[in-house]
């Protein structure tokens, strides 16, 4: 498994952790992991450092990122609410991980 960080997003720049398997195997699973609410990408608890590692070891893809504001990520530079930015800022991400895998 290995991890690196990555900066992503057209309406903001988004800032997240990219947990991959050692050996890419055709048609494995890609993950996604939002953050819960206003905490930042580790989750509760490092839920999602320990929960993305895992799941990479078994051979899934899994970005897991900050929402514009939180944590690492940039802020937003127009006026969008945060329910508008985060379904937006979700679909970056998705967009993201289609096109790494």
């Amino acid at each position: 498994m290995r991890e690196r960080t990555v900066r992503f997003g057209k309406s903001a720049v988004l800032e997240g952790v990219l947990s991959e398997p050692t050996n890419q195997s055709v048609g494995a699973p890609a993950v996604l992991m939002l953050n819960p609410g206003i905490l930042h990408r580790v989750g509760a608890c490092r839920f999602h450092v320990h929960a993305a590692r895992a799941l990479a070891a078994a051979g899934a893809t899994v970005l897991r990122f900050d929402f514009s504001g939180i944590g690492d990520s940039d802020s937003r530079k127009d006026s969008l609410s945060f329910e508008d930015a985060a379904a937006l800022e979700t679909r970056e991400a998705m967009d993201y991980l289609a096109e790494l895998r």
